[in-house]
């Protein structure tokens, strides 16, 4: 998975790990080895990520009244 404006790779298979890869690299830097890998990269589509947050939070909601919204992505309740 890449970063916005695809600048860097936040996210990585094994294959992509084994490769040396590492996290935060500048894709440019590293398209070639990818490409010779067969290595696909992603786009992130934040704004999904963000809408499916909100929808994960609202089911919380709807169940509970104590909880706490940690990250995007966590939430203790």
């Amino acid at each position: 998975m890449l970063s916005n404006n695809d600048g860097c790779v936040f996210s990585r298979s094994n294959e992509a790990k084994a490769l040396g890869i590492p996290m935060g690299a500048p894709l440019f830097k590293y398209r070639k080895l990818m490409d010779e890998n067969n290595i696909h990269c992603f786009s992130a589509k934040f704004e999904l990520y963000n809408f499916k947050s909100q929808q994960v939070l609202q089911e919380v909601e709807s169940y509970v009244t104590d909880y706490e919204v940690y990250s995007i992505d966590e939430v203790f309740f």
